[in-house]
């Protein structure tokens, strides 16, 4: 069998994921924005461009992959790039070929979830990461999904302890006081300005470390929403997705770990 990955992220756990569905029997070819050093298998590089016609070209684009490659099956690995147009043309451009659709991030509103139900209708089947969402779009009627845990670093910590981890971070705190971490892109979307506004009202003895790419905040702004609990912050702002080892020592740091 014969799977054409298609995703159209750069990086981050979106490459630890693809990088993944590539470590098994069957023959995988990854259309992606930009090289994947990790990913051994053969990869065509296809970025995708805002604006309706650019979503369309991008998706003919594909196709003409498609029809090169052969593939039995199209994954469609990054369920966010058809929020905006509802998956439009999906069913008329593939309609040849058996399609999977994955959503990583869950949450939102009805109507986030109603466009998730209308795209999920233009594919055979769905890949979901979370018993949460899940069940949301199963009251929705969604009948073609399937729960199937996220792999690789995203799901397992280092075998080390916390007070190692901490060590390799180079933090020192008191023992018995509580690590919470958020950990991911710098995005409204990810919850990260809801936990800014709470976290003052966080009781007891406790650390907060905020680690990741910075796409919508500026450390200034993340500093100002934080002030008064300076010695209880580290905050590791980077233009760069953080490493598959630093994500899992900043997993195996933490008492609590705030995820979206």
């Amino acid at each position: 069998m014969k799977v054409l990955l298609v995703d159209s992220a750069r990086g981050g756990h979106d490459e630890t994921y693809i990088r993944a569905l590539t470590e098994t029997q069957f023959e995988s070819v990854a259309v992606v924005p930009e090289n994947f050093n990790s990913l051994d298998c053969k990869q065509v590089i296809l970025k995708k461009l805002p604006g309706f016609r650019k979503y369309i070209t991008w998706l003919n684009e594909i196709e003409k992959i498609a029809q090169t490659e052969r593939p039995d099956i199209i994954h469609f690995t990054y369920g966010d790039a058809f929020y905006r147009y509802a998956g439009i043309g999906i069913k008329n451009i593939f309609r040849e070929y058996k399609k999977i659709l994955t959503f990583h991030a869950g949450g939102g509103d009805f109507v986030r979830f109603y466009f998730r139900k209308l795209m999920a209708e233009k594919f055979n089947r769905v890949v979901v990461h979370t018993d949460a969402m899940f069940n949301a779009l199963k009251n929705l009627s969604v009948n073609n999904i399937i729960k199937i845990d996220y792999p690789g670093e995203l799901t397992n910590r280092l075998k080390i302890s916390k007070s190692e981890a901490l060590k390799r971070l180079n933090i020192s705190i008191d023992k018995g006081t509580k690590v919470l971490i958020f950990v991911g892109e710098f995005r409204k979307s990810r919850g990260l300005d809801d936990l800014l506004n709470a976290a003052k009202s966080f009781k007891g003895d406790f650390y907060l470390i905020i680690a990741g790419k910075n796409r919508e905040f500026s450390e200034d702004y993340i500093l100002s929403k934080l002030s008064g609990l300076n010695n209880k912050v580290k905050l590791i702002s980077k233009t760069s997705y953080l490493s598959n080892e630093e994500f899992s020592l900043y997993l195996s740091a933490a008492d609590v770990i705030f995820a979206n």
